[in-house]
Formats: structure tokens, sequence, C-alpha cells
């Protein structure tokens, strides 16, 4: 055989193959069955053919099981104090430092004043009250909530006390509506009343300045408070305590005339007359035991020192020494009073 001749020119190029399919998804609630395009809510599974359909790989889950809860967030915890260095919880008479903790006690927020330093009780505000999406309070007060246009209570997302104003950070609230509400954790300082006395027209009344008129108490709401009336101008005063209805005139009649006499209880109880005595009369019971009267001190059997009236003989009874003893018969007899037995003190006069 003769030698090897050189190699061929190269062919011409083939023409080009046909494109690939391009892939294809399927979708499935459970990954076996209802396969179908497109995705619609609830389907958990996907899978994909390259071959235009024809065939099908496995099905694989995109959306996975659903986690474990997480852990609640602590509840925020509050401490007090009474100088601002030493805290406990809860509160006892003398704390006027609060702090709070929102990590379950690991951290604590800087102490705060339960009173005020400023001037509002509870604030209300909108939205155009904001800057930026932050409110800003006067004074210092802790400040513990915030309610919602819709009455709920709401945390702020920051609160910073500076040496004059608060500042309140609601910017995850994003535009508000309607009036929301700033809870304290106390009122303001209240105002000192100062008492003026009697009200006059021609007085200028300052704001928390109290009269009384008519019998009534009232406060001054404003200032520049001039010739307005209590009672009547309401936007100026503010009744504190109402004059009550006067009471009905006794119905008891003087009945006394003369210096001396004394009044005593008479039918039912009317205040009656007894006209004064004379000299050496003693006051004393009428015979129907009905009213009082002047009598003389003599009363038959009377008590130590007092007369007995005899008209007859009579023997003296131990129980009688010592009384005075008077014969008062006119008849012109001689009379025998025998002293009592054993011996007395026959000193008795007679």
């Amino acid at each position: 055989t003769g030698p090897k001749g050189a190699p061929g020119a190269d062919g011409a190029p083939g023409a080009n193959g046909a494109n690939a399919p391009a892939p294809q998804y399927q979708y499935s609630v459970d990954g076996s069955t209802n396969w179908h395009t497109p995705w619609v809510s609830g389907d958990l599974y996907h899978r994909i053919s390259v071959d235009g359909g024809s065939t099908w790989g496995s099905a694989m889950r995109f959306v996975g099981e659903p986690g474990a809860a997480g852990a609640d967030a602590p509840a925020p915890q509050i401490q007090y104090s009474s100088d601002n260095a030493s805290f406990h919880s809860p509160w006892v008479s003398g704390d006027v430092y609060i702090r709070f903790s929102t990590d379950g006690g690991s951290t604590w927020g800087a102490g705060m004043l339960f009173t005020s330093s400023g001037v509002n009780s509870d604030v209300e505000f909108e939205n155009a009250d904001l800057a930026v999406g932050v409110l800003t309070v006067s004074g210092t007060r802790a400040i513990v909530s915030i309610i919602d246009n819709n009455g709920k209570v709401v945390f702020p997302d920051e609160i910073t006390y500076g040496s004059t104003d608060t500042t309140v950070d609601l910017t995850s609230f994003g535009t508000l509506t309607g009036t929301w509400k700033v809870v304290f954790a106390q009122g303001k300082d209240g105002a000192s009343l100062v008492w003026k006395g009697a009200y006059s027209d021609a007085t200028t009344y300052a704001a928390n300045e109290a009269v009384e008129y008519n019998g009534s108490s009232y406060m001054s709401l404003q200032g520049s408070n001039l010739d307005k009336e209590p009672g009547v101008d309401t936007d100026y005063w503010e009744l504190m305590a109402q004059k009550g209805t006067d009471g009905a005139d006794g119905d008891m009649t003087n009945p006394m005339t003369t210096a001396g006499d004394i009044i005593y209880g008479g039918a039912s109880g009317t205040p009656t007359r007894l006209a004064k005595g004379t000299a050496g009369q003693v006051l004393k019971m009428n015979s129907g035991a009905t009213a009082p009267e002047w009598g003389d001190a003599v009363s038959a059997g009377g008590s130590d020192g007092a007369t007995i009236s005899l008209t007859d003989d009579r023997t003296m009874a131990a129980a009688e020494v010592g009384k005075h003893f008077e014969y008062t018969s006119s008849t012109a007899a001689t009379k025998t009073l025998t002293l009592a037995t054993p011996p007395v003190n026959n000193s008795a006069p007679v």
C-alpha cells in the first residue's frame, strides 16, 4: 500500500439543535394530588418539568412548617424609691421616685419624680401636635402610657426626660387619627386657695381666690375678675359651699314680767311664769304634784331643823331629836311633850 494521504478539510457546520423546553412549575396543597398552575393561597408544594411537561421532578415543600411559638415578652416591672438611689417594690409611703424595666428586671430606666414640675394635667393631643412623630410635653412628670382615640392603652416607642420638657416618640403609630391622651403617674401640683372674705364688686380677683357672697362661698375661675357677680357669672365663679336653708323662728314666748320670776313647764310643756315668792319662802311642789309653788319652810315631819307643829300631847321619837316642836292649838290648855327614851339631847328646842 502506498503512504497515508493528508487529512481532508473540515466539513461545513451542522444546523443548530432545537431549543430546550422552558421549565414548567406546578403547585399542590399536599404534594401528591391536585397539581395545578398557577399558585393559589394554601399551596405548600411545587414540582418542576424540564421537558415540556412530559415528566416531572419530585414534589418539594417551599413553605416551611410553623415554627414554635415565641416566648412572651417580659411584663413591664416597676420599682419605687424615696431618694432615687435605693429602689424597691411595692410602693410605700414616702416614695417619690419611680423607674421601669422592660426586660424582666435585667436593666432599669432612670428614676423619675412622681411630683410635677410642669404645667400639664392629662394632656390631649392630635397628629398636628407631633413633630416628625414626636410629641413634646411640658414638665418632667413620669408618663405611664398613652391612650389612643379609641380609648385603648398603648405604650410609646421611647420617652426621653429633659430638664424642663419630655419627648414621647410615637413614630411607629404613623399618622394619628382623632384625639389621644397622655397618662401620667401623678396629677399636676394643685393651686392654693386664697380666702378674700366678703365679695366686693370693686375688687379685682385673681384665679383661685375665694369669697363669701349671700351666705355661700365661691372660687374665682380666672384672673381680672372684676364686677362679676358670684352665683350669676358662672364663667368667673364656681360655687364651693352653698348657704343652707334658714331655720324657722322659734315659737317660745317669754312669759317673764318681773325680776325674780322663774319659768317652768306648764300644760303640754308650755313655758309658764311662776311669780317670785316672798322672803324666807322655799320652792316646793303643790299638793297635786303638778306644778311648783312657793311656801313656808314649815312642813309636817320635816327634816332636821324643820318645825313640827303640835296640837296635842306628843311623845318625841328618837328619830325626832334635833327637830323644832311648836304648839299651834288655840285651846288654852297645858300640853305635854314627852322626851324620847332612852334619854336624848334634852336641849332640843320646844
